[in-house]
């Protein structure tokens, strides 16, 4: 439910682009400029704090090169 293969998705140790969408009741993934979502979630709280936040797993360094948060409303 919460994963899923992501259509032309990088090698290992490649780059990739992901813009999130977040609203009050679903996350939707955008990878690599796709125009349409590579995942449609849930949200899993009913928090609506505006502070997102992000989780790094599998022993990966979670490095991010650039990010931007844009609030729309």
């Amino acid at each position: 439910m919460f994963e899923r293969r992501i259509a032309s998705s990088p090698g290992p140790n490649g780059w990739l682009t992901m813009k999130l969408e977040i609203d009050r009741n679903m996350v939707k993934a955008f990878i690599n400029n796709a125009g349409e979502p590579s995942l449609v979630v849930d949200k899993l709280n009913s928090r609506s704090t505006r502070q997102p936040g992000l989780f790094k797993g599998d022993g990966s360094g979670g490095d991010f090169k650039t990010m931007t948060i844009n609030a729309t409303n």
